[in-house]
């Protein structure tokens, strides 16, 4: 196992917290994290990780933890079929990224995998997560890489649209409005 990056990150539209770390192992990659939170709901606490490719595409996924007084334990997984999250279909068999809405550590992943140089941009459907959600929803998502650490971002189904400012390890350092690493 050799760690290839960690991150510490404050949230900054809620009180919260997640850290994370990517490592290489001999399948390819995991990304190993924890989001900490006070939600709607009460407060929460989700472990995750994610087993990766050696090209950084998602194989599968493990949340587990609570929000407020529910206990969460769902397992995400890429089959030839597509997504299944607990078991259930979803399809999206062309779709090779999970986007947990409630940490920025898989953006990471994401931009791994695609490589992009300065100037130029992609757009590609995630498979996407919120915390406690039962369903996966395709979110359509266009990154244009604008220098060495910026990428413009947007996600025209959610509205969201910000320039993310990536740390040297690869692990976005600003995402505006949302989170920022500390340390």
């Amino acid at each position: 196992m050799t760690v290839v990056a960690t991150a510490f990150w404050r949230r900054l539209d809620i009180s919260g917290r997640d850290a994370a770390r990517a490592i290489q192992v001999a399948t390819g990659y995991q990304l190993l994290g924890q989001s900490v939170f006070l939600d709607s709901r009460g407060p929460t606490a989700l472990r995750y990780t994610l087993d990766l490719t050696p090209t950084w595409s998602t194989r599968q996924g493990h949340i587990t933890g609570f929000i407020g007084e529910r206990a969460v334990d769902t397992r995400v997984v890429r089959t030839p079929n597509g997504w299944t999250l607990g078991g259930k279909e979803f399809g999206m068999t062309e779709v090779v990224d999970l986007d947990l809405g409630f940490t920025p550590a898989t953006n990471m992943v994401q931009l791994k995998r695609v490589g992009l140089s300065v100037g130029d941009a992609v757009d590609f459907d995630v498979a996407w997560l919120e915390a406690g959600d039962e369903a996966l929803v395709r979110l359509p998502q266009e990154y244009r890489r604008t220098s060495e650490f910026e990428y413009d971002y947007s996600s025209p189904a959610s509205e969201y649209q910000a320039t993310i400012i990536l740390a040297p390890s690869g692990f976005a350092a600003v995402y505006p409005g949302l989170w920022e690493l500390e340390g």
